[in-house]
C-alpha cells in the first residue's frame, strides 16, 4: 500500500468510535495533500425523505478532510476542530455512489485547512462543498 495511504487508513482506524461509519468509504487514491473517496449512500446515511442527512455530510467532511491533512504532517501532529463548514448545493439521494475530493493546503503556523467536495459519481455534480479549519497541537 503506498506510503499516504497507509497513512491516511491508519488514521481512520484510530477513531473507533466511527468505525460502522468509516467502513463504508473506500479509499480511491491518496496523495500528499489530497484525497479522493468513495461512498454508496445507504439508509443509515440518509433523512427520513431518503436523501444524504446533512449530519452525515458534516461528519465525512470533519473526518477524511483530517484524514487528508495527516498526509502533510508528521505522525506525532494531533488536530483539533476550529471551524466545520458545508454549502449544500444538490441532494444526494439513498443508493447513490459519491465521490469525495479533499484537498489539504500547505502547513502554516499552527492552523491547518482543508476543503471537500462531493460529487455524484455517474453525473459529476456538485452536491456538497466543505471546510475544515483545525488547530494543531
Amino acid at each position: 500500500m503506498p506510503r499516504f495511504h497507509q497513512i491516511v487508513a491508519n488514521n481512520l482506524k484510530k477513531l473507533k468510535y466511527v468505525k460502522s461509519f468509516t467502513e463504508k468509504v473506500k479509499i480511491v487514491k491518496v496523495e500528499k495533500g489530497v484525497a479522493q473517496f468513495e461512498l454508496r449512500l445507504e439508509k443509515e446515511h440518509c433523512d427520513l425523505h431518503g436523501a444524504m442527512h446533512t449530519g452525515t455530510a458534516f461528519i465525512l467532511i470533519d473526518l477524511y478532510t483530517f484524514a487528508t491533512a495527516t498526509t502533510l504532517y508528521d505522525e506525532s501532529t494531533s488536530f483539533t476542530s476550529l471551524n466545520i463548514e458545508a454549502r449544500f448545493l444538490a441532494p444526494a439521494m439513498l443508493g447513490n455512489e459519491i465521490l469525495i475530493n479533499s484537498r489539504a493546503a500547505d502547513p502554516s503556523g499552527k492552523t491547518a485547512f482543508a476543503e471537500m467536495e462531493f460529487l455524484d459519481k455517474a453525473t459529476k455534480q456538485v452536491l456538497v462543498q466543505g471546510s475544515h479549519t483545525m488547530f494543531l497541537f
